[in-house]
């Protein structure tokens, strides 16, 4: 329903903290009238990669047109998909150009698109510096040791390709967890040595012709310890007074003047990555503004609208994992995360010089498509909003944090375990909700399990109808607070894209 504000009744502090609202429309509503003032827009949204070739992507299922992203993104707010393929129809994300005046209008609707040509860092190897008679190419390996010198760099070491982001003092929850990645630190000609070495031993090309090994086989399995793992490079840029002379080159005006207008946080968080090929970020979404750029080779990105998380299984919000997918995308178990079918992706192949805007909430899955492809992110917070300009309905991104809030004020109030035994008592609220009866209000504020989910739904009614409410309560557990989510910690499946 539409209309000021939430209603009077339980804890609505508790469950809200603010995230940018739209006070006449949706942020879904204004991209169709972006692309209706701006049909210039048109020429510009366009694949970065030849979707007919895409290694497991039919090309009848692409969707090409921006008219048809921007209607795909209005249904995605609150329709629910039918289409059990949706997950494998690739939409592409909408790319401009440097410069284009579509940027601050896309900014201000949430919605990713590439720029092509940015200028926020140059990739300009004409400014490269000569070394031994032959050009240094910026951001290669030579240019890369010429900024950190002998520093030791965080580097991350995993079994598999992929690389799970996992924080051991947030694991609260009764559920297993091991590691799945080992945290070292390297010098960076330590570094491109190791490399060189897994590289070789798992067969691998090192040259940068992804075309034709993505049509090869995958080469072989990974087998545990010594140098048949793989490495990913992710060192926070904060305390690196020697790259002082290179910061001064990033176009710093043009990014802050973004952070001004949008009312983000400073942008004080950044990670310059660089990985082995084919070494994968799995599927997961970020609480802040992330300005993500390609300064060398190229990068996939799998992405998804906030409200697909009801397909994307995230892990129990007491998990180390916490904020990223369960299911694998690359290899759904389709039995076991039935509702990712309904999911909508969109695509893109990231090249040197293009920088990507990722918005709070959306999911996104990154593959290293090139061998020592490099990536340097800038993460602001997002802004906040005061609790009288709230309007109704929310967005599903709104939404996202009255989820979290509200799992984590069970959580407190009623123990680690208390959502995982929630699930056991769905059953008894659905004949509840079936039975006509009026709802004793004493209830909620039981610590059983169904007084705890009347406690939940009760709190959801601040901004849902109650039958909704019922329904995003068994959406928000079902799936996910499970004994053996502790399993998909370490992706399962062979990779679909060839990997």
């Amino acid at each position: 329903r539409s209309g000021p504000g939430p209603r009077a009744g339980l804890p609505f502090r508790d469950i809200w903290t603010g995230t940018g609202i739209p006070k006449d429309m949706t942020a879904s509503s204004r991209i169709l009238g972006i692309l209706n003032d701006y049909c210039g827009w048109r020429q510009h949204a366009m694949v970065s990669y030849p979707v007919e070739d895409h290694p497991f992507v039919d090309s009848d299922y692409i969707i090409n047109s921006p008219l048809s992203y921007a209607q795909d993104l209005e249904s995605n707010d609150d329709k629910p998909c039918t289409d059990i393929d949706s997950y494998r129809k690739l939409r592409a994300v909408p790319t401009v150009s440097w410069g284009s005046n579509h940027i601050p209008k896309l900014l201000k609707a949430h919605v990713p698109f590439v720029i092509r040509g940015s200028r926020l860092i140059s990739t300009d190897e004409t400014k490269a510096s000569i070394k031994n008679g032959g050009i240094m190419p910026r951001w290669g390996p030579d240019h890369i040791h010429k900024l950190f010198g002998d520093r030791l760099l965080d580097v991350y070491e995993s079994q598999k390709r992929y690389f799970r982001y996992w924080k051991a003092d947030a694991h609260t929850g009764p559920y297993e967890f091991k590691e799945p990645t080992v945290r070292r630190q390297m010098k960076l000609k330590d570094f491109f040595t190791e490399v060189a070495k897994r590289m070789n031993k798992m067969g691998q090309s090192l040259s940068h012709n992804p075309e034709e090994e993505v049509k090869a086989k995958s080469g072989n399995k990974t087998q545990k310890g010594g140098d048949s793992t793989f490495l990913y490079l992710q060192e926070s840029l904060s305390g690196h007074p020697e790259m002082a002379e290179e910061f001064a080159t990033w176009n710093w005006p043009w990014l802050l003047d973004i952070v001004h207008t949008h009312k983000w946080g400073p942008p004080d968080r950044n990670i310059i990555l660089m990985g082995m090929k084919g070494a994968t970020t799995p599927a997961h979404y970020d609480e802040q503004e992330n300005i993500f750029c390609q300064m060398r080779g190229r990068k996939e990105v799998y992405l998804w609208h906030p409200s697909d998380w009801r397909g994307m299984y995230p892990f129990p919000v007491n998990h180390a994992c916490d904020r990223q997918a369960m299911v694998n995308p690359d290899a759904p178990d389709l039995v076991r995360f039935p509702k990712f079918r309904h999911t909508r992706p969109h695509y893109a192949l990231l090249q040197a010089g293009d920088l990507l805007y990722l918005p709070v909430g959306w999911w996104h899955h990154f593959r290293i498509y090139e061998h020592l492809s490099v990536s340097i992110t800038f993460w602001s917070k997002q802004p906040k909003i005061k609790l009288e300009e709230l309007t109704l309905p929310l967005t599903e991104r709104q939404l996202i944090n009255v989820r979290r809030n509200l799992e984590e004020m069970v959580m407190r109030n009623s123990g680690p375990r208390s959502l995982l035994d929630l699930n056991k008592a769905l059953n008894t609220m659905d004949k509840s909700s079936n039975s006509g009866k009026a709802v004793d209000p004493r209830k909620s504020r039981s610590k059983t399990p169904e007084g705890v989910l009347e406690f939940m739904v009760r709190c959801l009614c601040n901004f849902l109808p109650r039958e909704q409410a019922r329904i995003y309560v068994k959406e928000m557990l079902e799936g996910r607070y499970e004994d053996d989510c502790g399993s998909w910690v370490q992706p399962k499946g062979e990779n679909m894209s060839g990997w």
